[in-house]
């Protein structure tokens, strides 16, 4: 699957947008309450059409809290609160390598969500789901969705997704979610790391193949991790940085460490588990859509500046949205197209971007001066400030006069942590009809 332009209309604050989203990455930038995540979750919605035609796998729908609202203040003071209706999400894209256009809506806040519109691709997906079954080759999308807040609502073990396990339909099993179902990932995990030393099968290239596309998505900071595996004993997935002789268990890591892995062990469990038939070349060739919320979140600078980049190079086959507010993550981007929701303006990124970072942080966010501290610039207004004070102060005028000595004195007080700065104020101010008596 892949989106091609998405099309909005009341949906969270949005009144009505439309984006034409990049093959490969498309970055959404703005600030705070600008409509990022909403745009996620109505590409969430139009890409879970696909479970229409999926038993057993529930497709996403727009809930009331999804339509757009507004409170309005009556005549009496009391409020009331507005649904503009009707919603609708439409997309354009290809699924299957089928060009294909399909919408979801919501009529009315009393009214259900209508399938109608995805009818095609729910369709599609049915055949092709039945196809796989019966042996047919056929390649299914991934689809994913990601975010600091969705990373830590885990769904409990239960039975029914133990039995799931070895379905086909549990790669879209909570795809798409509010809470995702990471124990599922790592026990796959298990299952295929024992497999492989068993020497089951093609289990061990599997293995070997899925281990090292986790791992190359920390081989570019200050401590790479080298190795993972699970430790039956102990039933849980441990970790070996570069330069250490142990492992530690992954919930030691650091917020960072961990939402990166949690991300890509169930990018690559989901993978696999809906294209099995690909072997050790399904991280490589299977097609689909990830939605990354906050993708800056936990991550160090450094990081941030290549963590779009490893996604890329470790899926090559995904069309990737992410959601940052972090200059680091602007600057490394290469093929790719930036959205900007504050200005409305779409820029797409060739080769390396090769900006500095306050370069980007201007062009890009609005942040002006960024060369220098904001208590710098402070300085810089206070002291143009201050000289022309004593350029216009009257000598005429005793109230004027005084008023002029206090607000000096006040500045003064202000900056007598830099005292390079008071005395160049207090040089230029004795040399006036200001200084001090």
């Amino acid at each position: 699957m892949r989106i091609d332009h998405l099309t909005i209309n009341n949906f969270h604050g949005i009144k009505e947008a439309d984006y034409d989203l990049h093959p490969k990455a498309t970055i959404l930038l703005g600030n705070n309450a600008t409509g990022k995540s909403a745009i996620l979750d109505a590409l969430a919605i139009l890409a879970g059409s696909y479970f229409l035609g999926i038993d057993g796998v529930s497709s996403l729908t727009i809930k009331n809290d999804d339509i757009r609202q507004e409170v309005r203040i009556e005549k009496d003071g009391s409020t009331r609160r507005v649904y503009h209706t009707p919603t609708k999400l439409s997309a354009k894209g290809e699924v299957h390598g089928n060009s294909f256009e399909w919408s979801r809506e919501r009529r009315t806040l009393a009214g259900k969500t209508i399938q109608a519109g995805a009818k095609q691709i729910a369709t599609l997906a049915e055949v092709n789901h039945d196809d796989l079954t019966r042996g047919e080759k056929i390649i299914r999308p991934f689809l994913g969705y990601y975010s600091v807040a969705r990373l830590g609502a885990q769904k409990k073990e239960t039975k029914n997704q133990k039995m799931a396990l070895a379905d086909l339909r549990a790669g879209y099993m909570n795809a798409l979610t509010e809470e995702s179902s990471q124990w599922v990932a790592e026990r796959w995990f298990a299952g295929l790391q024992s497999r492989a030393e068993s020497g089951l099968g093609e289990a061990k290239p599997i293995f070997e193949v899925a281990k090292s596309k986790l791992l190359s998505l920390f081989q570019r900071g200050e401590r790479p991790l080298v190795d993972i595996r699970h430790d039956s004993e102990i039933d849980e997935i441990f970790v070996r940085f570069d330069g250490d002789d142990g492992f530690i268990p992954i919930h030691f890591l650091s917020s960072g460490f961990e939402s990166v892995l949690s991300m890509g062990i169930d990018i690559i469990y989901r993978i696999y588990i809906l294209n099995p038939h690909l072997g050790a070349n399904a991280f490589e060739q299977t097609p689909g859509l990830a939605l990354v919320d906050e993708t800056d979140m936990h991550l160090h600078p450094k990081w941030q500046g290549h963590i779009v980049e490893d996604l890329r190079d470790a899926f090559p086959a995904l069309q990737f949205v992410f959601t940052t507010h972090s200059p680091f993550v602007i600057q490394s981007l290469r093929q790719a197209r930036i959205i900007d929701l504050d200005i409305n303006q779409v820029r797409d990124v060739g080769d390396h971007m090769k900006k500095s970072i306050p370069e980007v942080a201007e062009e890009f966010m609005g942040i002006e001066n960024l060369e220098r501290s904001p208590y710098f610039m402070e300085q810089v207004s206070a002291a143009e400030e201050y000289f022309s004070l004593l350029k216009s102060a009257s000598l005429t005028d005793p109230n004027e006069l005084a008023k002029a000595k206090a607000k000096l004195d006040s500045y003064e007080i202000r900056y007598n942590r830099d005292p390079a700065f008071i005395a160049l104020l207090r040089a230029e101010r004795n040399s006036s009809i200001l200084k001090d008596n």
